[in-house]
């Protein structure tokens, strides 16, 4: 599970995501919507741990995404990037 309590995100003097709390469940479907510009890769990267809250707190498995080294993060969850290199041949 994921819990997300009260984050607020700065980048420099502009606010890109304001006091969000959200909890995540397991075997549910969960959607970010809005317009470009709204926060959602900033949110999935908050989310990642790809970067740090400033304030509030992001729970993975009720620790901190600080709590867990690197490898083992990545035992527990998967991370498609919106840009990426694919190395065979792959055709949508």
């Amino acid at each position: 599970m994921i819990n997300i309590s009260n984050v607020t995100l700065s980048i420099g003097d502009k606010i890109v995501l304001e006091n969000i709390s959200w909890e995540i469940v397991p075997a549910t479907f969960n959607c970010i919507v809005g317009p470009n510009g709204a926060g959602k890769t900033t949110l999935l990267k908050l989310l990642t741990g790809e970067i740090p809250s400033a304030n509030g707190e992001v729970l993975f498995d009720n620790k901190t995404l600080t709590a867990y080294k690197a490898a083992k993060l990545a035992q527990k969850r998967a991370v498609v990037s919106q840009f990426h290199d694919t190395q065979f041949p792959f055709k949508c």
